[in-house]
């Protein structure tokens, strides 16, 4: 059971601010998509991937405004992917009927939004990383439901991929673009530890979550060897996007 997000004092402005600007952006189709926005205010994701788009945001020294804004066009993709997520296939029993077609219209018309969303944000260089994106969530949607995928191969081609995005396009905005690799990957690890720790308490959950921390660090000391302070970044960016708060010392000894 997934927990529930607790937010940070300090991004609760600024998180109000997205909300204010994704309202904006929904506004068209506001009423047929607010069961959907109802049933995504449970679901921790829904407040954590923002959140963690305006943490590395920050700490790459992205101008504010353009941090709100790229905060709401992963919120935008993050709410199409879990559109065309309640999409099943005819042998799971739903019906292909006006709400199913409607439901993947809703779902194309938000990701047909996300280019004119980067221009009005003057963030055209981003397109390859978004399209990237995209493409990675569907065809993870496609393997999850015509291959049975595991919870692992979701969290690694579902979840992880915004993360993963959201560092690189930090650091590409940042100028940092002799390292986005580095990013990309350090997005995705520190991705997999939020994810493993908000849909996993058992034990095994945080030893996962243990594991690419570790990962996190190992790739920080390759983009910044002599920077002393890469772990502080790494936990001000896991408490700041989502409180890692929960994992007490003592659970963390004993992984």
């Amino acid at each position: 059971m997934m927990k529930q997000y607790m937010m940070p004092a300090n991004l609760r402005e600024e998180m109000q601010k997205v909300d204010e600007v994704f309202n904006q952006t929904i506004s068209a189709w506001s009423g047929e998509m607010k069961p959907y926005i109802i049933k995504l205010e449970s679901d921790p994701l829904w407040q954590v991937i923002p959140a963690f788009v305006l943490g590395v945001c920050r700490y790459q020294g992205v101008d504010p405004d353009l941090s709100i804004a790229m905060a709401n066009i992963f919120r935008n993709i993050y709410f199409a992917s879990y559109i065309h997520e309640q999409i099943k296939d005819d042998e799971e029993g739903q019906e292909y009927n006006q709400k199913m077609r409607f439901s993947i219209l809703i779902g194309d018309y938000i990701f047909g939004k996300i280019l004119k969303l980067l221009l009005n944000a003057n963030a055209a260089q981003l397109v390859d990383i978004f399209a990237s994106l995209i493409c990675k969530l569907s065809e993870g949607l496609t393997v999850k439901y015509k291959m049975d995928a595991d919870f692992i191969d979701n969290l690694n081609n579902i979840y992880a991929p915004f993360f993963r995005a959201a560092l690189l396009s930090a650091s590409r905005l940042a100028g940092k673009g002799e390292s986005e690799e580095f990013y990309g990957d350090l997005g995705h690890n520190l991705g997999l530890a939020i994810c493993w720790h908000i849909m996993d308490n058992s034990e095994e959950g945080m030893v996962k979550v243990k594991y690419y921390l570790d990962e996190s660090m190992r790739i920080l000391k390759k983009i910044a060897p002599e920077n002393k302070l890469t772990a502080g970044y790494v936990y001000k960016l896991m408490v700041e996007s989502y409180p890692l708060l929960f994992i007490t010392g003592e659970k963390m000894a004993a992984v």
